[in-house]
């Protein structure tokens, strides 16, 4: 609700009302009829809003792309705090719990009949929402593959979506960086410019074309790129890995994009595997891992992960913790993307004990100034740990003193402070790190507003759940507040 947008249109209106009035000497003007139809537009507005938080989801296009494959444009409408929020997916009909693409969009000041469709409202290209994304972005700066002191960046993106990166560094253009984006589907092209304000440019490029024939071409003209940003996914969840398609995957492909990135240069793929996904990651690191000097995973969500590769030798997280961390802080600085030197430092643990007290001071200090963030992160010191979220307490006796810190931190954080929809609750898993939650703990907190977003896993199917991702899934709370002067410590 834009407090702010609805109280100036009040007050201008009630001033230029006495003004005509003074002005004419008496003009015949009936301020309290004028005063009641404010009033009125008030209500409306507020009555407006709560139709559309109360309809949920807005079903605004459907449409099936060249590939075959479907998809509905969906607006979900949510509160935060006071305020309206209506957000933006693009849901494939074979994957209903997933999202091609998330943006926000811009709520219009004042909410009358005449502009209640969300439909018509603007995407919010300022602010990202969608935690791989900003990943991907991020990862180009922390391996130093791209450089805000370089007078050019290259880059080539193999998938669209949306356009919710593109639009993004739209909005940055001391950056320097141009972008190409091949995509093999002409009807999400025009998705992508019609429902989420995507607009190409002489810097911001599209080729509607395949990825793999367009790679060997520029091979062939001997075109060299600084980062490649592998976003290719399959929308069928009956292949094992979706994420990226398995043409990527081949491994002639994986050689032509190594020889389009420059010496200095790398590559971020988003890797989605349902299926054994650690091994499924791995295995798909020891491939690219043929044709660059160094590639890691930065794992987020236990199906997945980020394969970040460069032609540089040991040039890794484990190799090269404090300088990414470094780089991480300054694109922070410049792009604005804070959530992922937190997800860094937590999701890539690479071979490091997470146990230490001094990290879990570290993490309880940042969520207690996190105060835009009411969920917990759970991290590698829990790994291979039963925890009863209901209960409060480890499964194993020995583990119940070492985990009740940070369920007292989960029962204050997350569950007593939870406003859904996908944005709040993130529960960051170790690898084979299991929760048990009982669904009257979060069914109780979320009340009649749970059962309007289909995105969401369906507690109220089951008993326990052995996938904490999946309560509110692909979803991470944007940071806001998280205090990252002092160094992460060493662990």
């Amino acid at each position: 609700m834009a407090t702010f947008g609805a109280r100036f249109y009040f007050l201008s209106a009630a001033f230029i009302a006495y003004v005509a009035y003074i002005v004419t000497d008496g003009f015949d003007v009936d301020l309290r009829a004028l005063f009641r139809n404010q009033v009125a537009d008030r209500r409306r507005a507020l009555e407006i809003e709560e139709e559309i938080i109360e309809q949920g989801q807005n079903i605004i296009h459907e449409f099936c792309g060249g590939m075959g494959d479907c998809y509905k444009v969906v607006d979900r409408a949510y509160r935060h705090g006071e305020n309206l929020k209506v957000q933006r997916d693009i849901v494939p009909d074979k994957i209903q719990t997933a999202s091609l693409s998330q943006a926000m969009l811009v709520v219009p000041d004042f909410l009358t009949d005449d502009n209640a469709n969300s439909a018509t409202w603007d995407i919010d290209r300022k602010t990202l929402i969608t935690p791989y994304v900003m990943v991907m972005i991020a990862s180009g700066y922390m391996i130093e593959a791209l450089s805000f002191t370089r007078s050019h960046n290259k880059v080539i993106a193999f998938g669209l979506g949306g356009g919710a990166m593109q639009n993004y560094l739209f909005q940055f253009p001391k950056a320097k960086i141009d972008v190409l984006t091949v995509e093999i589907d002409p009807d999400m092209v025009e998705v992508a410019k019609k429902f989420y304000g995507y607009v190409p440019t002489e810097s911001n490029r599209i080729e509607i074309t395949d990825g793999i024939v367009y790679a060997k071409e520029a091979l062939a003209r001997g075109e060299l790129y600084d980062f490649i940003v592998l976003d290719a996914c399959s929308n069928d969840k009956k292949n094992v890995v979706i994420c990226p398609i398995e043409g990527f995957r081949n491994e002639e492909t994986i050689s032509t994009m190594a020889q389009i990135v420059n010496p200095t240069g790398g590559l971020v793929a988003n890797i989605v595997a349902y299926e054994n996904p650690d091994f499924k990651e791995e295995e798909i690191r020891k491939l690219f891992s043929k044709y660059f000097a160094s590639c890691f995973l930065m794992k987020y969500l236990p199906e997945q992960r980020m394969l970040i590769c460069s032609h540089r030798p040991e040039w890794t997280l484990k190799t090269q913790r404090k300088k990414f961390l470094a780089n991480l802080r300054t694109q922070q600085e410049k792009l604005g993307i804070r959530e992922v030197l937190f997800i860094c430092v937590a999701g890539c643990r690479v071979e490091e004990e997470l146990s230490s007290d001094r990290f879990r001071k570290w993490l309880a200090e940042t969520v207690e100034h996190s105060k835009d963030l009411k969920g917990i992160f759970l991290l590698g010191w829990l790994e291979g740990r039963e925890v009863d979220l209901q209960r409060k307490t480890a499964i194993r006796p020995k583990d119940q003193e070492a985990v009740k810190p940070f369920l007292d931190l989960i029962e204050d954080n997350c569950l007593t402070n939870l406003w859904i929809h996908r944005q709040n609750c993130f529960l960051l898993s170790a690898q084979d790190f299991q929760v048990q939650v009982h669904h009257e703990v979060f069914t109780q907190r979320m009340g009649e507003e749970f059962k309007n977003d289909p995105i969401l896993f369906r507690l109220k199917e089951v008993d326990t759940v052995s996938r904490p991702w999946s309560i509110l899934e692909s979803a991470i709370d944007r940071i806001k507040e998280v205090s990252l002067k002092d160094e992460p410590p060493e662990y």
